[in-house]
């Protein structure tokens, strides 16, 4: 599994001084944060981290930390762990702006358990599984959302938690649904709040009912061949019994 960490002393301050008090569309930040996790049907998975600045924030944070942000490393900027095997990449965009990419991988959902709370800080997996043919994820956030800090940062920030479902969506509370993806607006999260999704995987069975199946079928199977040779040893008996002509 690779390693790439966003850093746990600036992100904070990130999702919460700067988040505005209002709903900001992503096209209108000036930095827009976005964590997307995609979960397949065998509890594998990738999730990916995108944080774009503007040429607006790149200025105001640099005004910030005059002495230790360079624009050119900026998304080295939020990694954390010096002996850690860091990937980022950085790309300039038209404008002046910056976007980081980083990408991590996870085998099963116990991985990703583990990657989710390098990203939401005090947050728990109330159900996180794949049981009956059926995804189930239910995050819930332990810390409290500072909105009141907003309107005294000169810059606006958008913020989404991504989940991309490995099947048909059954229910789910997140602020936008295509298809199988759901979005939740970071901006709006408090404390309890839950992240929570069901879907149907459709192709995958249960395996209590995959068992129960396999032994009706031998069952079934038995009884055709009890049935069969009990059939073949009759009429051969019915058969060797006849007169002979």
């Amino acid at each position: 599994m690779k390693k790439k960490w966003l850093v746990l002393g600036m992100l904070p301050l990130l999702l919460f001084a700067f988040v505005p008090s209002s709903p900001v569309l992503a096209g209108d930040a000036d930095l827009t944060m976005k964590i997307t996790t995609t979960v397949n049907t065998d509890g594998s998975g990738t999730l990916d981290a995108e944080v774009s600045f503007s040429k607006a924030a790149l200025a105001f944070l640099k005004s910030i930390y005059p002495q230790s942000l360079s624009i050119d490393s900026m998304c080295s900027s939020f990694v954390t762990g010096a002996n850690e095997a860091i990937e980022w990449e950085q790309e300039d965009q038209p404008g002046g702006g910056t976007v980081c990419l980083s990408q991590q991988t996870f085998a099963d959902l116990n991985e990703l358990k583990s990657l989710t709370g390098e990203f939401i800080l005090e947050a728990t997996f109330e159900r996180l599984e794949i049981s009956g043919g059926h995804f189930y994820y239910d995050l819930v956030s332990n810390s409290e959302n500072e909105t009141a800090l907003g309107p005294m940062s000169p810059i606006t920030m958008a913020a989404y938690w991504v989940l991309k479902v490995p099947g048909e969506v059954v229910s789910t509370n997140a602020d936008e649904v295509q298809d199988l993806t759901l979005t939740w607006d970071l901006t709006k999260v408090g404390v309890g709040s839950h992240f929570h999704a069901e879907c149907n995987l459709g192709g995958v069975f249960d395996p209590i009912l995959m068992t129960a199946g396999a032994v009706l079928l031998l069952c079934c199977c038995l009884v055709i061949l009890i049935a069969g040779g009990a059939a073949f040893f009759f009429l051969r008996g019915k058969k060797s019994a006849a007169p002979q002509g």
